[in-house]
C-alpha cells in the first residue's frame, strides 16, 4: 500500500470536513450572539488551567474509540496522565469490532460488525492505527495470509447476482441491460444516472466556491430528508420512483435520513484516483475482532462488566466551574470513582440510560443525546459443509435482492479453502428491524423461521434446489444490533436538520470535563475512522483544558496528520468549543442554584 506522504492540505479540505467546520463556526457565532459573550470575553472568563498536576481520566467503553483514547494517552509517556476503562460488557472488548467464530478453523468466521476498509485518504487514520500501532500490514503472501494481515476485499465482481422483481441477473448483465433491466416500468435512466441528475450540479458549484454554495445548500436542504429532496427538487421524482431508487441503492427507509448526509456519503469516495484504477478495499485475516484484541493488548486498566449508571459533576468550591467528575457503576453508590476528566465513548442510546441529573446537562445536549438518529443493522452468518457458492462463480463480492436477505456477502478470505462460512444476509434500517425481529435465540420458533426464510431466499437467488442447500447447511449465527444492550443501534445516521443543530453540541465537552467520542460525534458515521478521529479530539481537548497542548503537540503531530477532522492550523475552533462547553456548565449550575433558592 503506497501512502501519499503530503496529504494534510487535501484531507482538511474535503467536502465533509469543510461542512463540519462551517457548522461548528456557525454554531459558535450563534451562541455568542444569543448569550452576549464575545470570544474575547469568553477567554477572560475561562482561562486555561496553569497548575501541573496528576490527571486521572475515566474512559467509558472499550470499543475502538475508548481503547484508542487509552493508546494515545500511553503514547504521551507522561506519569501525569493515567486512565481507567470501564466496559459494561462482561465478555469482550471491541464494541462493533466483533467477529464470530464457528470453530478454530482459520477461515471459519464472519464479521458481525465492521468488516471492510477502503484505502482512501480520509481513512488513512485507520490504516495508521493498523500499521503503525498494531503492526497489521498487507499480507506478504496473499494466498496464505497470517492472522491479522490485511488482504484484498472484493466489493463486487461481474458474476455477483441481482434478483429484483422476480428476475435474476449478474452484475455484467445489469450493466448491459439498459436503464430498466428488472422491468419495473419506472426507470427511463439508470439509478446511478437518476441520482447524478440531482447531485452533479451541486458538486460542481461546491468545487468552485464551497463556503458560499454550501451555505446556500444548507439553507435550502438542511431540514429535508433524502426522500423529500428527491420529491421536491427539480426535476421532481414521484414517490414510486423514489422508492424504486432506494430499493436498488440502499436499505428500506434509508432515504428518510438527512439529504445532506446522503450527499456527503456520495462525495466521500470521489477522491481522485489514477485513470484505470479503482479504490482498493481491505479486510483483516481472522476478522476485525483481531483489531480489538490487539488494541486490548496495548492498553491497561480495562475493567469488564462495569456498567456506568450515574455521572455527577463536582464544582470548584464557591464557584460554578466543573472541577471533576464522579462515576458510579452497576447501581452501587459505594463504587464511586472520581476523575479529572471523563471520556464517554458510549453510543447515545446507551448513554441516555445513565443518571446524569447531577451534571445538569444543557437542554440542547440532552436533546442531542436523546434524538440523534441511529440506524439498525442485522447480520446472519451461516456455516456450510462446503463453499458451494464458489462453484456458482461467487468468489467474493455481494449479491443483492429485494427479498428478505437483501445483501449476501461472499467471503474474500479462504477462497478455494475448506472453511465454508458466509454472511447470508446483511440488512439495514427497516429491513434489519424486520429480519431482526426473528433473532430470538436458537431453538425458538422465530429463529427456525429465520433460517427457513434465508435458505429459501438463497436457493432462489442462486438457482439451486432447496433440498441441496439444506443438505449443505451446518450452523448459523444471527445478530441484531438494535437488540444489543451495549450499542442500542448499529451506527449513527443523522436525520434532517440534526447535523446543523445537534452535531455541534456533542463535540463540546460539558463543563470542560465530560467529553464525547465515538463515530456519532464524528463526521464519518458508521466507520472505524470516526471512532478514532473522535478519540483523538477528546485527548486534545483534555490537553487544552489542562494547558498541556503545546507540550505534547509534537508527540501527536504525526497521528494528527492522518486525521482529517483535526487541523492544527484551526485549533482555535476546538479551543472555542471547550470555552463554550465550560461556560454552558457554569450557566446550568447557576440556573440550578437560582431554582434551589427560589424553592
Amino acid at each position: 500500500m503506497d501512502r501519499i506522504d503530503d496529504i494534510s492540505e487535501q484531507l482538511h479540505n474535503t467536502w465533509r470536513i469543510q461542512y463540519a467546520r462551517q457548522l461548528i463556526e456557525n454554531s459558535q457565532a450563534a451562541w455568542h450572539k444569543g448569550h452576549g459573550y464575545p470570544p474575547s470575553a469568553m477567554k477572560a472568563a475561562a482561562p486555561a488551567e496553569k497548575v501541573r498536576r496528576p490527571i486521572k481520566i475515566g474512559i467509558l467503553g472499550a470499543g475502538a474509540a475508548g481503547m484508542y483514547a487509552a493508546m494515545i494517552i500511553d503514547s504521551l509517556k507522561s506519569p501525569d496522565f493515567t486512565y481507567e476503562i470501564l466496559e459494561a460488557n462482561p465478555e469482550r472488548v471491541g464494541g462493533r469490532l466483533y467477529t464470530h467464530h464457528f470453530s478454530d478453523g482459520p477461515n471459519d468466521y464472519f464479521d458481525v460488525g465492521a468488516m471492510r476498509y477502503p484505502y482512501i485518504p480520509f481513512m488513512y487514520h485507520t490504516f495508521y492505527l493498523l500499521e503503525h500501532d498494531l503492526g497489521m500490514t498487507e499480507a506478504e503472501d496473499p494466498m496464505n495470509p497470517r492472522e491479522g494481515e490485511l488482504i484484498k476485499y472484493f466489493m463486487s465482481i461481474d458474476k455477483n447476482l441481482n434478483r429484483y422483481n422476480g428476475k435474476t441477473l449478474t452484475n455484467e448483465q445489469v450493466k448491459n441491460g439498459g436503464p430498466d433491466p428488472f422491468d419495473t416500468g419506472l426507470l427511463d435512466e439508470t439509478v446511478e444516472q437518476l441520482l447524478n441528475n440531482k447531485f452533479s450540479g451541486m458538486k460542481e458549484q461546491l468545487a468552485n466556491n464551497f463556503q458560499d454554495e454550501w451555505n446556500k445548500l444548507v439553507g435550502l436542504y438542511d431540514a429535508l430528508s433524502m426522500r423529500t429532496f428527491l420529491a421536491t427538487s427539480s426535476p421532481a421524482y414521484s414517490q414510486k420512483l423514489i422508492t424504486t431508487i432506494e430499493t436498488f441503492d440502499s436499505g428500506t427507509t434509508f432515504y428518510d435520513s438527512a439529504m445532506l448526509e446522503m450527499l456527503m456519503e456520495s462525495m466521500d469516495f470521489e477522491w481522485p484516483v489514477p485513470p484505470g484504477e479503482e479504490v482498493k478495499w481491505y479486510c483483516v485475516q481472522g476478522g476485525s475482532g483481531v483489531i480489538a484484541e490487539r488494541m486490548k493488548a496495548k492498553v491497561k486498566n480495562i475493567e469488564m462488566g462495569k456498567e456506568v449508571t450515574k455521572i455527577s459533576a463536582n464544582l470548584v468550591s464557591g464557584h460554578h466551574e466543573w472541577e471533576s467528575v464522579d462515576v458510579e457503576v452497576n447501581h452501587d453508590p459505594t463504587s464511586k470513582r472520581r476523575y479529572d476528566h471523563v471520556i464517554s465513548t458510549m453510543p447515545f442510546g446507551c448513554f441516555r440510560n445513565i443518571d446524569t441529573s447531577e451534571c445538569h446537562l444543557t437542554w440542547d445536549l440532552e436533546v442531542a443525546i436523546r434524538c440523534l438518529k441511529y440506524s439498525n443493522s442485522t447480520k446472519v452468518g451461516m456455516k456450510f459443509k462446503s463453499r458451494w457458492w464458489e462453484k456458482h462463480g461467487q468468489r467474493g463480492g455481494v449479491s443483492k435482492t429485494d427479498g428478505p436477505t437483501r445483501c449476501i456477502v461472499y467471503p474474500s478470505y479462504g477462497i478455494d479453502g475448506e472453511d465454508a462460512t458466509m454472511i447470508v444476509s446483511y440488512t439495514w434500517a427497516q429491513d434489519a428491524t424486520r429480519l431482526g425481529s426473528l433473532c430470538r435465540g436458537k431453538g425458538t420458533p422465530a429463529e427456525e423461521t429465520l433460517v427457513d426464510i434465508l435458505l429459501d431466499d438463497l436457493a432462489v437467488i442462486h438457482g439451486i434446489k432447496i433440498e441441496d442447500l439444506r443438505a449443505e447447511f451446518v450452523d448459523y449465527f444471527p445478530w441484531n444490533w438494535d437488540d444489543n444492550p451495549y450499542s442500542a443501534g448499529a451506527f449513527a445516521l443523522f436525520g434532517p436538520g440534526q447535523f446543523s443543530t445537534l452535531y455541534p453540541e456533542v463535540t463540546q465537552p460539558m463543563g470542560g470535563r465530560l467529553h464525547f467520542a465515538g463515530e456519532a460525534t464524528s463526521v464519518h458515521h458508521a466507520w472505524v475512522v470516526g471512532a478514532l478521529n473522535s478519540a483523538l479530539r477528546t485527548i486534545i481537548e483534555i490537553l487544552l483544558v489542562e494547558d498541556r497542548w503545546e507540550e505534547f503537540k509534537p508527540l501527536l503531530k504525526e497521528r494528527i496528520k492522518y486525521d482529517d477532522e483535526i487541523d492544527i492550523r484551526n485549533i482555535d475552533i476546538l479551543e472555542e468549543q471547550i470555552r463554550i462547553g465550560r461556560q454552558k456548565g457554569k450557566i446550568t449550575q447557576k440556573r440550578i442554584d437560582m431554582l434551589n433558592v427560589t424553592s
